[in-house]
């Protein structure tokens, strides 16, 4: 009788495989809501940041030229009757929009390589506008600025080894980018185009991050030609006034000699005198360029090289000196010899260079 009055194991007592089956329920159980969950949420897609090169385009030696040849670029002389950027906003308009050119050396050499037929490597080190956040969120969308500057570049300088890499980060500013940028740009690198005016603090602290981002990239082996692009936030006018970020990173600019281009001087005095329409047409939001944004900001970098591009040429064929002639033109034209100071270890070439 005692044996009968003694109750069986319950089956989530039970074992199976040396474990209860409470435990294999409930392992069960937490698998299915993993499955489950993954199922009904979206989940992040992973964009590519390289552009594929393009074999069929054909490399173009603009300095294979005889006297009297006519200048091959409709939009020079840059901000003239056939620059259709400068009907488009006006040549005073775009000048603005170049708070710091500096001498522009090594940008001209990258013009150079170009003019001369050599393929160019670009790449982008940003946070979420250059991300493509807002306008299409993908680091290589085609109605985002680093496609547009790039699809200009190619129609320019075309050649099936020119590459774009976006190393952006979305919500990323300089505090990672001054020790972190190598892991965003190719290991040999023509150009890199920096957006950061609308992500980094407002402070002397940011621009110390900052400072060491730019210095980090111009004395690296390769030694790319930057650009500082700056991006106009709304909601940064609106929480700090005038005195943006962008403040900083012009002293930056300054004192590296490194061009400092913004979009901010052609929409600033529109936002301050029609907020909502501006808002309206540029913008994602507050902070973000939507497609029509992302077309102005490279609208204002492709006016930039424009500029650059028939300073170059006119050097190249004696019409002017503007430029600053790279080796690569010196070499093409056959003439001069440039010579470069075997003790220059310095950022630009000097003897010292900056300890920190």
């Amino acid at each position: 009788m005692g044996s009968l009055s003694e109750k069986s194991p319950s089956r989530l007592n039970q074992k199976t495989l040396g474990v209860t089956n409470r435990i294999w329920l409930i392992l069960s159980l937490f698998l299915a809501l993993v499955f489950f969950t993954r199922f009904i949420l979206p989940s992040e897609t992973v964009h590519p940041r390289h552009r594929p090169l393009n074999s069929d385009l054909k490399p173009k030696n603009y300095l294979n030229i005889t006297g009297g040849d006519p200048v091959p670029f409709a939009f020079c002389p840059a901000l003239g009757p056939g620059d259709e950027l400068a009907h488009r906003y006006d040549p005073i308009a775009l000048a603005k929009t170049r708070m710091h050119v500096g001498s522009g050396a090594r940008v001209h050499r990258v013009v150079s390589r170009a003019l001369a037929g050599h393929p160019v490597t670009i790449s982008i080190v940003g946070g979420s506008v250059s991300a493509c956040h807002g306008a299409g969120d993908d680091p290589l969308s085609p109605s985002c600025y680093p496609s547009l500057f790039f699809n200009w570049w190619n129609e320019v300088f075309p050649h099936p080894a020119s590459e774009l890499t976006n190393g952006a980060m979305r919500r990323t500013n300089s505090a990672y980018f001054s020790f972190c940028n190598s892991h965003h740009v190719p290991d040999v690198v023509d150009l890199v185009i920096v957006e950061l005016d609308a992500d980094d603090e407002n402070d002397s602290s940011a621009m110390e991050h900052f400072e060491v981002l730019i210095r980090s990239l111009l004395i690296r082996p390769d030694q790319p030609a930057v650009v500082i692009l700056g991006h106009f936030a709304p909601q940064i006018q609106n929480s700090i006034g005038f005195l943006g970020p962008d403040h900083w990173h012009t002293a930056v600019a300054q004192f590296y000699d490194v061009p400092h281009i913004s979009v901010k001087p052609l929409l600033y005095a529109r936002y301050m005198s029609n907020p909502e329409d501006v808002l309206k047409q540029y913008y994602a939001d507050p902070v973000l360029a939507s497609s029509a944004g992302h077309e102005v900001i490279s609208d204002v970098l492709v006016s930039y090289f424009q500029s650059l591009v028939c300073a170059a040429w006119s050097s190249a064929t004696g019409t002017e000196s503007e430029a600053l002639p790279g080796p690569g033109i010196l070499s093409a034209m056959g003439g001069g010899d440039l010579t470069q100071p075997k003790d220059a270890k310095g950022l630009f070439g000097g003897v010292a260079q900056r300890i920190g």
